[in-house]
């Protein structure tokens, strides 16, 4: 037998670099991350704890930052284009 999942509605936001515009969707977990301790990705300007794999994960200007059960889930933009769309009805 095959199986496909169920779709998932999520709640979803770009991230436009504006940290303190985000702070009431992440509820104040998305921190900005000091250009001296961006290291091998000088565009990670802020970092949010990624539920998946419980670690800090980088976010860049264009990524996607989404609310999953527990927490969040960052995906840059292709990710998030070839996985989610927009639910335009309901």
């Amino acid at each position: 037998m095959k199986y496909r999942a169920r779709p998932v509605e999520v709640e979803a936001v770009r991230f436009t670099g504006d940290i303190d515009k985000l702070s009431g969707f992440t509820h104040g977990a998305l921190y900005p991350v000091h250009e001296e301790d961006r290291g091998d990705n000088p565009e990670v300007i802020a970092e949010i704890v990624d539920v998946k794999y419980m670690t800090w994960k980088g976010v860049c200007v264009g990524d996607w930052i989404v609310k999953v059960p527990g927490g969040f889930r960052v995906f840059t933009d292709k990710e998030f284009r070839d996985g989610f769309e927009l639910i335009t009805n309901g």
